[in-house]
């Protein structure tokens, strides 16, 4: 079950620290690029080589990406900042909405108890990060163009979690929905993008 819960966590920070898309722009933001994704992606698994060998990958991406996430969070204005955590947020709320219940499917397991529990969680969190973004001039449908860097990040989450429980894919799926509230919940922001989400006007 712990393995799970930090599947989720890790999850939530990895893409975070990928949506650097907007990190230090005052300006309308731009929509994110697959390559730009792809780049992030990139460095956040050479910066988690340096983390020590005796950390999971998972962890270790997990922690190179909060890092990344906290420096990036000490910069620019209140609304660059409310865009990036806006970004983080919404970045998570994809991964476990879409690309999470998408990996489940091709396994054979309808993944909606978990994402109504995810959706019931975050909502508050999604009028905020949608708010942002119309200032901005973005919609959720610019986002569409990352689904298949999302879909790699959950699927090499997904394997990890397979391999540290020993669960068959479709067991792993299934723990979401037995867990949806506990694992919902369990996805939380760090506390100053929380504070930036909510802080902006």
């Amino acid at each position: 079950m712990k393995s799970a819960g930090i599947a989720l966590l890790a999850a939530m920070a990895l893409v975070g620290g990928l949506v650097l898309w907007q990190a230090l722009r005052p300006t309308p933001l731009p929509p994110p690029s697959a390559a730009h994704v792809q780049l992030e992606t990139d460095r956040l698994h050479a910066e988690a080589g340096r983390s020590p060998p005796s950390l999971p990958s998972r962890e270790a991406m997990n922690q190179a990406a909060v890092r990344t996430t906290k420096e990036a969070m000490a910069r620019g204005d209140d609304e660059t900042r409310a865009g990036y955590a806006a970004g983080i947020f919404y970045g998570a709320y994809l991964a476990n909405t879409r690309a999470r219940p998408a990996w489940c499917q091709r396994h054979g397991v309808d993944l909606t108890p978990f994402v109504k529990a995810y959706e019931a969680t975050h909502g508050e969190e999604l009028t905020r990060a949608l708010a942002i973004f119309a200032r901005a001039g973005l919609t959720p449908e610019h986002f569409t163009r990352v689904d298949a860097q999302l879909a790699e990040l959950v699927e090499q989450d997904m394997r990890d979690l397979v391999r540290d429980t020993h669960l068959q894919p479709r067991q792993a799926c299934a723990l979401y929905n037995e867990k949806a509230s506990e694992f919902a919940r369990a996805v939380t922001l760090p506390p100053e993008v929380h504070q930036a989400l909510f802080s902006a006007h």
